[in-house]
């Protein structure tokens, strides 16, 4: 039974272990190899090292046996602390999403990590069970969930095909794979591995051994970046095939099942009326060939408080997602036809890309001459890309639907429900108002600030024109509005809410 207190599976006290040791791994080695011997022979050093780990062992497992977990009340409690006990209550109406992940050591011993999150969450899950075995997973998440037929469900092997189902082919994992745009995240996340570990590489030796390389020719050198940029494609595209192996779709009643993986195996439980937004996505190597994701932006909170996102589809051609979306999320639809941003707005999307790239080419050709000349190239492709920005950006209203289209470097069509938008923001710039545009904004519940959309450079009416579909004022007339164009534009800082 759920309503006496519980413990987790002791396989809990070596993740704690692995925690707590991954936290210290970088002073520990500085400590025993890069500090100088600070009046400590090396012996000591390691004995001390031992002694710290002798401490965690310790801590990790008076946590464990400190750590339960019940259902009473309608809330699921957990209590925890080795000092001083902490109480978290979570009332199962505010629960928004319910996910389970297996990592290595929850699959070396048959086990499962659930995690719980609430609209209001914070940085982390506002609960997590990181070993517990499948079985209290799935009459916990039964329980949760409210819903005493949620275990049959889950049951492996026992499907009615009657439910819509998506999966991915290993032909399409493989296309999602090549044109994953990982790349964005795996160069970010070395620059700050490398800021972490600068001081213990040995950068006076290297320099020494490569130091051929200094009167290397210009070829060198782009073969070297070209060699770099593949080896970080090759890591995203087994990233990407870790993550999305087996990957499954499941819609029963009013509920999303979404599973897969490979070294680490997630299932997210995802109820339709927690879904905030829907983002439609054609990276920029995916949208030549006809190819789109489509992420789920759900309320709670992610790491660091970021929005959360969920992925339907890792992988499907544009052209399908209209009619998934009937099957998977019916409140949604994916717009045949748009209203694009003004032409008079399409100097700013120029200029966006290109002052940086103006600046950048300036450099390159008084510091690398003569090969400095080759960053003018950018300037053509920066033009080019500042029009296709324009070219796409714009929005539609379907109903109770408003969908907001832009481009950074991918496509992205936001698909968003006026009940979930959160507030509606118009504005207008100097330059805006010298040529009758505006830029809206909206955001929806989803981690600590929200998950925001904006479009910039729409005509003044049709700023107007969402604005009053969004508080449900009687729309102005044509006339009305041309009398409204000529005088000085006032937007409402925001609008919190639909006016019901």
């Amino acid at each position: 039974m759920m309503n006496k207190p519980k413990r987790l599976h002791p396989a809990a006290v070596i993740l704690n272990v692995g925690k707590m040791i991954k936290e210290m791994i970088i002073p520990l080695v500085i400590f025993l190899f890069f500090n100088g011997n600070n009046g400590l022979s090396p012996g000591w050093k390691f004995a001390a090292a031992g002694g710290i780990f002798v401490l965690i062992l310790v801590f990790s497992i008076l946590s464990w046996v400190r750590f339960t977990y019940r259902v009473e009340d309608g809330e699921l409690r957990i209590e925890s602390g080795i000092f001083v006990q902490k109480k978290r209550y979570i009332p199962i109406d505010r629960i928004q999403t319910i996910h389970t992940s297996e990592g290595l050591v929850q699959q070396l011993f048959g086990l499962v990590k659930l995690q719980v999150e609430t609209a209001g969450g914070g940085k982390q899950a506002e609960g997590e069970l990181k070993a517990i075995r499948k079985k209290n997973a799935e009459e916990l998440r039964s329980v949760l969930n409210r819903d005493k037929q949620q275990e049959e469900v889950l049951v492996e092997g026992r499907e009615e095909q009657t439910h819509p189902v998506f999966r991915i082919s290993n032909k399409e994992l493989l296309i999602a794979a090549s044109t994953s745009s990982g790349i964005g995240v795996i160069l970010p996340a070395a620059f700050a591995l490398y800021s972490q570990v600068d001081q213990l590489i040995p950068w006076d030796s290297l320099f020494k051994e490569f130091s051929f390389l200094a009167k290397a020719g210009f070829a060198v050198y782009a073969a070297g970046i070209l060699i770099g940029f593949f080896i970080v494609w090759l890591i995203s595209m087994l990233g990407t095939i870790f993550k999305y192996t087996s990957f499954k779709a499941e819609r029963r009643e009013d509920k999303l099942y979404i599973s897969g993986g490979l070294l680490e195996k997630n299932q997210m439980t995802i109820p339709l009326s927690r879904i905030q937004a829907i983002k439609v996505t054609e990276g920029v190597l995916r949208e030549p060939f006809g190819y789109a994701s489509v992420q789920l932006v759900t309320a709670g909170s992610g790491k660091k408080g970021e929005p959360v996102s969920a992925t339907l589809f890792p992988i499907v051609k544009k052209e399908k997602v209209s009619e998934l979306l009937k099957e998977f999320a019916p409140s949604y639809t994916l717009p045949d036809t748009l209203k694009h941003a003004a032409k008079r707005a399409k100097t700013r999307y120029v200029l966006l890309p290109l002052i940086p790239v103006l600046l950048i080419a300036a450099l390159a050709v008084l510091l690398f001459r003569p090969w400095g000349l080759l960053a003018l190239l950018l300037l053509p492709a920066a033009l080019l890309f500042g029009l296709k920005c324009h070219r796409d950006a714009g929005y539609s209203i379907a109903g109770q639907q408003l969908s907001i289209q832009s481009r950074s470097l991918g496509k992205t069509t936001a698909l968003l429900q006026k009940r979930h938008m959160q507030i509606f923001r118009s504005d207008q710039s100097f330059f805006q108002k010298r040529k009758n545009l505006a830029s809206i904004h909206t955001s929806v519940i989803s981690g600590m600030l929200g998950a925001r959309f904006s479009l910039f450079g729409t005509e003044l009416r049709d700023a107007m024109e969402i604005e009053s579909w969004y508080s449900r004022k009687p729309g102005r007339t044509i006339g009305a509005l041309k009398k409204e164009e000529q005088e000085p534009f006032q937007p409402k800082s925001q609008i919190h809410g639909p006016q019901y």
